[in-house]
């Protein structure tokens, strides 16, 4: 699934009633939002509902969405108004950032930075598709965690190849007095590049 929960897609205006796309059937109640931003609701495997009550129960696809890469006029109209609803604090509008910027209004900045106004509208109605996704790189591997009789851990030491958790145990209780013992974990970690 290209897409999840929130994102913003434009419904494709050369769908045509009655053919099927990516296995859902595309039908007349979901003809009247053809070339419509639309709200993903809610995504399951193969198919998206969109927030609508209206078009609710109606199958869609990757194949009948595509993504928003541009908003006609009246659209940017529609989503300033709501952004502005939206936003009782003026500081966390995305507009407000160009207000500092250019030290004006919000009606100035529609005005003269008209250009910048638009590409902050489209962005956030969209999302931000100039951010570049961080890549994640799962690392897994077994560590021995050394216990104390009252669950307290009180050394932990990663497994390597040929090394079992009785070795780390017997290590740790030649260099220390007490009753101790070992469970193995299996770890998964995440590193961020």
């Amino acid at each position: 699934m290209k897409y999840k929960v929130g994102d913003r897609v434009r419904v494709r205006k050369d769908l045509k009633v009655g053919n099927i796309y990516g296995g859902s059937l595309f039908n007349e109640r979901m003809d009247t939002l053809s070339g419509k931003i639309v709200k993903i609701d809610e995504v399951y495997t193969g198919f998206y509902i969109i927030d609508s009550y209206e078009y609710g129960r109606c199958g869609w696809t990757d194949s009948m969405l595509e993504p928003i890469t541009e908003l006609t006029a009246s659209e940017v109209i529609v989503f300033t108004d709501y952004m502005c609803a939206m936003h009782d604090n003026h500081i966390l509008c995305p507009v407000y950032k160009i207000m500092e910027k250019y030290n004006c209004s919000c009606l100035d900045v529609k005005l003269e930075h008209t250009d910048e106004f638009i590409d902050t509208v489209t962005k956030w109605v969209a999302g931000n598709t100039d951010e570049k996704k961080k890549e994640i790189h799962i690392e897994c591997g077994g560590y021995a965690v050394v216990m104390d009789t009252n669950r307290n851990v009180v050394y932990e030491e990663r497994l390597k190849p040929g090394n079992t958790c009785s070795d780390v145990l017997k290590r740790y209780c030649e260099a220390h007095d007490g009753t101790y013992y070992a469970v193995r974990e299996h770890r998964a970690v995440i590193k961020e590049d």
